[in-house]
């Protein structure tokens, strides 16, 4: 039966065995981006790259054009309000009642420049309200730096890897963890980044 891989797998596993990949599932962040250099070059075919977060489709002409004009309105010149831009804390408020159907008021919606500051601000929170409950649960495939920032707080985390834990494995792994009483906060991106997987309905 011919393989519906399009590559000969030898040569992939012959690149994963020089990176040091066991397997694929369980890779670096960096180890996926070397690994897809190397097949690129070799294969001389260009992937879609989404192992940083960054597919490379086209800026949306919308975001480009609403840019622009904050640019021309003189945002550049001013640092935003302490408070939060107050688009920015409605839009938030009304995506999590349209996506999760959660109400949460804007005042308590919080924008930041990315899932790095937001993730810092959220350790900072969430492990110092409660002293019995000291500890963040990594669900990974996760970025490593984020454990590297708990480490920088002087903070505890547990992790492990989502992809022997789909279905009910993963209500029966989350209470494993639960049941000691030290999780603050579960910390876990979705759709994934770097996986593109997502959580089911069921599993959310």
């Amino acid at each position: 039966m011919k393989s519906l891989f399009p590559f000969d797998s030898s040569v992939v596993s012959q690149i994963r065995a020089e990176l040091g990949i066991k397997k694929v599932s369980q890779a670096s962040i960096r180890q996926m981006v070397q690994l897809v250099d190397k097949l690129q070059r070799h294969f001389k075919v260009q992937f879609i790259r989404t192992e940083m977060g960054v597919p490379g489709f086209a800026s949306p002409q919308i975001g480009v054009e609403a840019e622009i004009e904050a640019l021309r309105s003189g945002v550049s010149s001013v640092y935003p309000p302490i408070q939060g831009i107050e688009i920015f804390k409605n839009e938030l408020s009304r995506f999590a009642k349209l996506f999760m159907n959660i109400d949460i008021k804007p005042s308590g919606c919080i924008p930041t420049a990315g899932a790095m500051q937001a993730s810092a601000v959220t350790f900072l929170v969430a492990n110092r309200r409660d002293r019995q409950k000291d500890t963040t649960l990594l669900i990974d495939p996760g970025f490593p730096v984020q454990k590297r920032q708990l480490g920088v707080f002087g903070m505890k985390y547990e992790s492990f890897d989502i992809y022997d834990y789909r279905g009910e494995k993963l209500r029966e792994k989350l209470e494993s963890y639960l049941k000691k009483g030290n999780i603050s906060s579960f910390l876990y991106s979705n759709p994934n980044n770097p996986s593109w997987i997502c959580f089911t309905e069921k599993e959310l």
